[in-house]
């Protein structure tokens, strides 16, 4: 009778499995498997951390580029970078499973540069990964829409409204656990998430905002506004209450 896999070893599995198709059909299933109780045990002695690929395995005939070189502008190269961050999605969240199991919480390479970054703590992969690059996400998903409309493409907006949809859960799941471990901790989520951004991120976040679909996650102006101009910052810092913060963004808005 062979023997049941940790939930560590299942996600080792996916992270240097190459091919994109092969990947998903084992997350599936892993899945299914761990949703049933199947799967009942997330690691034990012989699943080490040190196994984990620093970079998970890819197709051989795939290259990768650095962000700044890689093709934009057209809806085919739009569609490609989707999936290509997508399927990145998949080896992000095994990855989160094999480094912080000890928790116990149930095409370019900037997103999982990102991970790597970020692979010694899951509040800086949490805030990283899940508030500031798939935030982003929902921010380019209106001017996104309104090129495949002007192209009449109802194939990619169907994609990408599904897609919208899926990233709006995953920046929520995102908010949710990272308010959990900094309650866990004692530490205040929001301060906790403008100590770690400007560590990892250089300069400050771009507006425009998807405010909507920011709300929609949980994540509210006060986590993002204050590190997306200096000035803004400036205010933050000097607020010491919640009514001060409050007047800051409501100035900030009055300015715009």
């Amino acid at each position: 009778m062979t023997e049941t896999p940790t939930l560590f070893a299942c996600a080792l599995d996916v992270l240097t499995t190459g091919d994109a198709f092969t990947k998903a059909e084992k997350t599936t299933k892993y899945v299914a498997q761990w949703k049933s109780g199947e799967i009942e045990v997330v690691c034990n002695e012989d699943d080490d951390v040190n196994n984990v690929p620093d970079h998970p395995a890819r197709p051989e005939n795939v290259k990768v580029v650095p962000a700044h070189k890689a093709k934009q502008g057209s809806r085919k190269a739009f569609v490609h970078s989707l999936a290509h961050a997508e399927s990145y999605a998949i080896d992000l969240m095994w990855d989160m499973v094999c480094r912080f199991v000890s928790h116990n919480l149930p095409r370019h390479e900037g997103l999982w540069d990102a991970a790597y970054e970020t692979r010694g703590g899951i509040l800086e992969r949490l805030a990283m990964v899940h508030l500031v690059h798939e935030a982003r996400g929902l921010d380019v998903f209106p001017n996104a829409v309104q090129r495949f409309e002007k192209a009449s493409d109802d194939v990619s907006l169907k994609i990408i409204h599904k897609n919208y949809n899926e990233e709006t859960t995953h920046v929520g799941a995102g908010v949710r656990w990272f308010r959990y471990v900094c309650e866990r901790d004692g530490d205040d989520p929001i301060a906790k998430f403008h100590e770690i951004v400007p560590q990892y991120y250089k300069g400050t976040l771009k507006p425009p905002f998807n405010t909507e679909a920011r709300n929609k996650a949980g994540m509210l102006e006060e986590w993002y506004i204050p590190l997306s101009t200096e000035a803004a910052k400036k205010k933050y810092t000097t607020a010491a209450t919640v009514e001060e913060t409050t007047a800051a963004i409501s100035t900030m808005k009055l300015e715009a």
